[in-house]
Order: structure tokens, then C-alpha cells, then sequence
């Protein structure tokens, strides 16, 4: 059976975000790792730590849910394009077979996570505010 453009186009599409999560995660990740120096021994390292566990576990969602995909990916290649869908389990009635259902629901969890972290960054970057503001004017040189 050949596949068709649009299906091409969707599968292009689910890559890119796939990568998007992956980056926006990964590279929260990294940011937070650099900004630690600056705000040890502040309220912010505990927000900044929560950040930083919702990001990795999002990250970490993300490429499972990428291996998901392509588990699924080749179920449908294997039922033409039309595989059975999953049975009943815990009240959950999936209309694709489950290692589709699990890729989905994964990245989805993976995207809320990064939206959490950034929330409760963002939280406490508000939260502490003054406290960034007297360890920026305690650095700033004194004028004579």
C-alpha cells in the first residue's frame, strides 16, 4: 500500500514536534544549570529545583514517547494503515492500539510538564523578587 502525501506530512509534522519538546526541555534544562551559581543560598533554588525535576521528566517523556512512535509507526505499517485498536483496560477505551495511545498521552504530559516548570519558575521568580534585587544592588561597586 502506498502511503500518501498527507500522511508523509503528518509524520513530518509529529517529528518537528517531537524535537520542539525536546529542545524547550532540554534547553530549560541547561539554563537553569547555568543560572544556579547565581541564586544559591536564595528562596529561587528551591523553585528552581522543582523546575528543574518537571523539565527533565518532561524531557525524558519526550523521548520515550518518541521510541513509542516509532513502535506504532510500525504497527500501522504492519496492518495497512488500519491496526486494531487496543482492549479495554482500566476503563480506558483507546480507538488505536495502546503503544500509539501511550505515545500521545506521553508527549502531551511531556508538554504540560514544561508548561508546570516554567509556571512555578515563574512563581517564584515573583516571589523573590526582592530578594534578586538586594543581591544585585549588594553587587553592584559602591560610588564613592
Amino acid at each position: 500500500m502506498m502511503v500518501s502525501e498527507g500522511v508523509k506530512i503528518r509524520a513530518a509534522i509529529d517529528t518537528e514536534s517531537v524535537r520542539a519538546v525536546m529542545l524547550v526541555s532540554g534547553g530549560g534544562c541547561i539554563a537553569l544549570l547555568a543560572l544556579l551559581p547565581s541564586i544559591i543560598g536564595t528562596s529561587l533554588v528551591v523553585g528552581m529545583m522543582w523546575a528543574f525535576a518537571c523539565w527533565v521528566l518532561s524531557l525524558s517523556l519526550a523521548v520515550i514517547s518518541n521510541v513509542l512512535r516509532r513502535k506504532c509507526s510500525l504497527i500501522y505499517d504492519q496492518h495497512g494503515y488500519n491496526p486494531p485498536t487496543g482492549k479495554p483496560k482500566f476503563g480506558i477505551m483507546p480507538k488505536e492500539p495502546w503503544v500509539c495511545w501511550w505515545n500521545w498521552k506521553l508527549l502531551y504530559t511531556s508538554i504540560a510538564l514544561f508548561v508546570i516548570g516554567g509556571a512555578i519558575m515563574v512563581g517564584y521568580g515573583f516571589a523573590g523578587m526582592d530578594e534578586l534585587t538586594e543581591i544585585r544592588a549588594a553587587e553592584q561597586p559602591q560610588n564613592p
